[in-house]
């Protein structure tokens, strides 16, 4: 009000966790609805072969790069419902998980909405590349990268960060050393 207008100042509150997810979800959907995700080696490809048993005749949880914990997981979700493709929804999960992960502690020093946008902008441009040729490795990555970002947010702000962030920090840290 210091400036005469007799406006209110608006303080800028930070989004929730869910704000991000549904941003992330929108953004997701709009360049997974171009079609052009594909795998970036046929090592992912070879991983598929593997737990579907297309390779040996039955599901092998043994699989090139991922530990043996999330074939398991895969040859039972393929057990379920084999017409699903579980490998690529896993790296999409793990990436939706890591990219809204991020985009909700970067969020967290931002003082206004234009800022929030500007740099949920910059690295949905950095990180896009990343859903359009997936591979193990980056999705490794990414997990890694958000869970050091989340279970270290604490550090870098003033304000009080909720124990979830841990929680979910020491998650993707293992899923991405999987």
């Amino acid at each position: 009000m210091a400036d005469g207008s007799g406006a209110r100042p608006t303080r800028f509150t930070p989004p929730s966790f869910a704000v991000c997810a549904l941003l992330a979800l929108l953004l997701f959907a709009a360049l997974l609805s171009t079609g052009l995700t594909t795998f970036q080696t046929n090592d992912d490809t070879n991983s598929i072969a593997f737990v579907t048993g297309q390779f040996t005749g039955a599901p092998d949880p043994h699989l090139i790069w991922p530990h043996v914990l999330l074939g398991r997981l895969l040859v039972g979700l393929y057990g379920l419902i084999h017409s699903v493709n579980w490998y690529a929804w896993l790296l999409l999960i793990t990436h939706f998980l890591s990219f809204t992960a991020l985009v909700y502690t970067i969020s967290r020093p931002v003082k206004d909405w234009i800022s929030f946008f500007f740099l949920t902008l910059v690295l949905w441009v950095l990180y896009a590349p990343f859903l359009i040729t997936l591979t193990f490795t980056t999705t490794g990555f990414a997990a890694c990268a958000a869970g050091f970002v989340l279970f270290s947010a604490d550090l870098f702000t003033e304000r009080d960060v909720p124990i979830w962030n841990r929680w979910l920090g020491g998650f993707l840290l293992i899923l991405g050393t999987m």
